[in-house]
């Protein structure tokens, strides 16, 4: 266990849920720009990376990846916290619920929560 890790407590799982929650939930309702203007990114200034909020242009990126799959629920798989920037939620996007288990139309996605200045934020990059 990293002591990132030992620093959690079960409001921080809470918050990251919440987050997810609302990141996917408007997806589902047709409203995806709103989960692109979310998401944050990887900035290498002089040797130094900065955690921004998206660009334009990838916004638009994340937007076209957001929307090729119809997504009519999601399911939080797991959450694995290691680090600041290195965290990872599975989450299985459900396509068509169908009958059962056995004919659910389904495709896994990861995404990754951010710490940053104590309070958590969500990246599609690890």
């Amino acid at each position: 266990m990293t002591s990132f890790e030992a620093s959690l407590t079960a409001q921080d799982t809470l918050v990251v849920k919440k987050l997810v929650d609302k990141f996917f939930g408007q997806i589902v309702r047709g409203e995806a720009y709103k989960s692109a203007d979310m998401l944050y990114e990887c900035v290498r200034d002089k040797g130094i990376n900065h955690y921004v909020p998206l660009s334009n242009e990838a916004k638009d990126k994340a937007l076209e990846v957001l929307e090729l799959i119809p997504i009519k629920n999601y399911e939080l798989q797991y959450m694995k916290f290691e680090a600041f920037n290195k965290n990872e939620l599975g989450v299985k996007l459900i396509i068509d619920e169908g009958q059962d288990a056995i004919t659910e139309k389904s495709v896994d996605m990861i995404i990754c929560p951010l710490y940053l200045t104590g309070a958590w934020v969500l990246s599609m990059h690890k």
